[in-house]
């Protein structure tokens, strides 16, 4: 028997079934879709410090890029050229300083937007289990 899942047949095995089907049970106390809110809620939790990270690393290879753009820079002989080359030489120089400065700006917001946007959620997380907790606190008074 198969499963028709958007335009594509798959076999039973295969088809995945859609989250609210996780709370019909056959049987009137199993506990499986309580099981798999605890399962979403982990995975949620996950991505979410995923996410974190990745951003985090992006940020700090930004910054190290950086770094290393305007080291090259510092670092670049070629002064004595003359003519037209030199020209070409310090307008490569000044065009990669300037995409070092893009380049730590990245990593800057990436940085300032992540700690932000971390700390927002975090809160209305927080908020929202402590309106839960009321409520259910309140209840079983």
């Amino acid at each position: 028997m198969s499963r028709t899942h958007w335009y594509i047949d798959l076999p039973e095995s295969m088809a995945s079934t859609s989250f609210v089907d996780n709370f019909w049970d056959e049987d009137i106390t199993g506990v499986q879709g309580f099981e798999s809110l605890v399962r979403r809620v982990r995975d949620g939790k996950k991505m979410s410090q995923d996410f974190e990270e990745f951003l985090k690393a992006r940020a700090k290879l930004e910054e190290a890029y950086a770094k290393d753009l305007l080291k090259l820079v510092r670092n670049a002989h070629g002064e004595t050229s003359t003519g037209t080359l030199k020209g070409s030489w310090l307008s490569l120089k000044a065009e990669t300083e300037s995409c070092s400065r893009e380049h730590f700006a990245v990593s800057q917001r990436i940085g300032n937007e992540l700690e932000s946007m971390c700390k927002e959620f975090k809160d209305k997380q927080r908020d929202h289990r402590k309106k839960v907790a009321e409520v259910h606190f309140n209840d079983s008074i």
